[in-house]
């Protein structure tokens, strides 16, 4: 849900649903880029730099490359996540 309500624009609930997921799995990459893309997007991107600094930690050589070579999403989309990653710092 968090993704699927990220793509739709509806940044507010998808940062719900990545809490929500994180609560269960707190190490789960996924839920943090969601919440990341998301706070980038509605401009609270201080928080979104401070939670992508955590994640570089916890994810060695992460950086825009490795996203998006791995990323299965349409391109356009893949774009939407390269831009919101931009705005929240994540390293090329």
């Amino acid at each position: 849900a968090a993704w699927s309500t990220y793509f739709l624009g509806r940044y507010d609930e998808s940062i719900a649903w990545a809490q929500r997921a994180l609560t269960n799995r707190p190490n789960a990459a996924a839920g943090w880029f969601v919440q990341i893309m998301s706070l980038a997007r509605i401009g609270r991107t201080e928080e979104a730099r401070a939670l992508m600094g955590r994640l570089v930690q916890f994810v060695p050589g992460l950086n825009a490359r490795l996203v998006r070579s791995r990323s299965a999403y349409r391109p356009e989309d893949v774009e939407n996540m390269m831009s919101a990653f931009k705005l929240a710092g994540l390293p090329d």
